[in-house]
């Protein structure tokens, strides 16, 4: 009986895992905003929440390349949108970007790729 209940606690646990929502929001209202330090940090600790090795030189990147994306979308003060991070094949951090109605602005993309160090 005991062995039935760690596994179902274990299985919980992985679900749980598997259940985490790798996109994080960045902006406010209508438009991307101007505070990237405070995006650099949430994107950081969003990867290390999902146990994703991701530096803050990494996460910089993204956040610009969010940044420039969400411009092309919409105009000089961008738009907010939805920051994907997820476990490379090579241990990297990959991203995508969504506009916050689920449009594509960026495929995957690998920060080893890139050249981020």
């Amino acid at each position: 009986m005991r062995i039935i209940g760690i596994l179902i606690i274990i299985s919980g646990v992985l679900m749980g895992c598997e259940l985490q929502d790798p996109c994080v929001r960045v902006g406010m209202d209508k438009d991307f905003g101007l505070d990237h330090f405070e995006k650099i940090k949430l994107v950081s600790d969003h990867a290390n929440e999902l146990g994703l090795s991701t530096t803050i030189s990494e996460a910089a990147h993204i956040v610009g390349a969010a940044y420039a994306a969400s411009q092309i979308e919409g105009g000089q003060p961008g738009v907010p949108v939805n920051i994907c991070v997820k476990a490379g094949r090579s241990g990297d951090t990959e991203y995508s970007v969504l506009t916050t109605n689920g449009k594509i602005l960026v495929e995957w993309t690998s920060t080893v790729i890139t050249g981020t160090p």
